[in-house]
């Protein structure tokens, strides 16, 4: 039976042109904690929906978005360059860049207690306590997820994908019961806040424990970590301004129901990102020449199989709404125009190649091109429509990004070779 797979596998190799055998060993492990997350994500959702209301629910993903933005000050472009050292056999960088981001998260802390203080100025108490609450989490509560680059550097997404799935697991069935039981903002926020940070230290901790770094330091991982971190600022950043200006013009009403659209055709993105993930190492050892020569129809490739899925997906979401989010029926439309979104997943395997050549005018263009065009679509179009305004952003910004990744992929071929 075995043999039987492993042919049928790689007789597909013909049309994709790709290492089959490498691809489903390591994506299967990755797309199975990805679609027991799609479960959990679910299930979190439904515990929301159900048994917090509409204003409730929009400020806690208001907060969660601050956190995000916060976060930035982490530096999440050394997680990426980590992934390049590890799988030199670098293994050593990991502290310095564990030590790194902890260092400059701080400022990231202190954003959170001036905004804090602005809000208890200002008379909103409730912000306030929450802004100050989050300043003790920013320097740790996605620092530790360095673990999975140093992970993905050694091609171990089995232990990845079981690490990845733990956490989840954890963090969504305590939530769920701090929703369950307390129904208050605060007290949920502060569970997922203290419960993520535990979780991402425990992958950390595992990790390391199993494939000790060695004495090994990769002298330009940091810098550049902080040159992709720097780069990726503005588009990251202007990834989390739609829920603040739909906070900011339509309220948090308007936020949940945008939340609960984008959150399954989110994980649906997530999973099939997981396959940009397990290229990324693989695409890493190539020759240069070698890699543009195969890129292209692997894009191609990847999108036509998208199709189906994006037509699966509209069908069957009026029933799932309906029966797991009685209160968000009129959001239906909005997630299934949200669908659309899944089609642009193949874009992550021209990114990675932008890296892994190190494109940098490709680079800079892609990353402060985006978040102009982003906050310039959000301005035109939130005021006026409102969630499908904010979602029509994420289709055109997608749409751009396509072109502009084409364009350097194509032309980077010409002045090169």
């Amino acid at each position: 039976m075995k043999l039987k797979l492993i042919k049928a596998i790689r007789w597909t190799e013909k049309y994709t042109k790709t290492d089959m055998i490498y691809a489903f060993k390591n994506s299967f492990w990755l797309l199975l904690g990805q679609a027991l997350n799609f479960f959990l994500a679910l299930g979190l959702l439904w515990a929301f929906a159900n048994y917090l209301s509409k204003e409730i629910y929009g400020e806690y993903r208001f907060l969660i978005t601050s956190v995000n933005l916060l976060g930035l000050s982490t530096l999440s472009g050394i997680n990426t360059s980590i992934i390049k050292s590890v799988s030199r056999n670098f293994r050593g960088t990991i502290y310095l860049a564990l030590y790194t981001k902890i260092r400059w998260g701080l400022l990231g802390s202190l954003s959170s207690v001036l905004i804090s203080i602005y809000y208890y100025m200002n008379g909103n108490s409730s912000l306030g306590l929450s802004f100050l609450m989050i300043s003790f989490f920013v320097p740790i509560l996605e620092t530790f997820a360095i673990y999975t680059g140093y992970l993905q550097g050694l091609k171990n997404f089995k232990l990845q994908a079981f690490l990845y799935s733990l956490q989840r697991i954890i963090v969504v069935l305590i939530t769920i019961i701090a929703i369950l039981f307390s129904g208050n903002l605060f007290i949920v926020m502060l569970t997922y806040l203290i419960t993520t940070s535990l979780m991402q230290w425990l992958g950390y901790f595992i990790t390391l424990t199993k494939y000790p770094p060695n004495l090994n330091i990769d002298s330009e991982a940091i810098s550049f970590g902080k040159y992709l971190s720097l780069i990726g600022l503005a588009r990251i950043g202007a990834q989390g301004l739609d829920k603040i200006a739909l906070w900011y013009f339509a309220g948090s009403v308007q936020v949940a129901m945008y939340v609960i659209s984008i959150a399954l055709p989110g994980e649906i993105v997530s999973a099939f990102g997981q396959i940009n993930n397990v290229a990324f190492p693989k695409m890493a050892e190539k020759e240069h020449f070698n890699l543009r020569l195969s890129l292209l129809k692997k894009y191609f490739t990847f999108f036509l199989l998208l199709i189906p899925i994006v037509i699966i997906y509209i069908l069957a979401v009026p029933l799932v709404f309906k029966l797991m989010f009685p209160q968000y029926l009129d959001s239906v439309f909005f997630t299934q125009i949200a669908s659309l979104l899944i089609l642009f997943v193949p874009n992550g395997l021209l990114n990675h190649y932008l890296i892994i050549t190190n494109h940098k005018r490709g680079l800079y263009t892609i990353n402060f091109s985006e978040p102009l065009i982003t906050l310039l679509l959000y301005a035109l179009l939130i005021p006026f429509l409102g969630v499908i305004g904010a979602i029509f952003t994420l289709i055109l910004k997608n749409v751009i990004n396509t072109i502009i990744l084409l364009y350097f992929f194509i032309t980077h071929k010409i002045e090169n070779f």
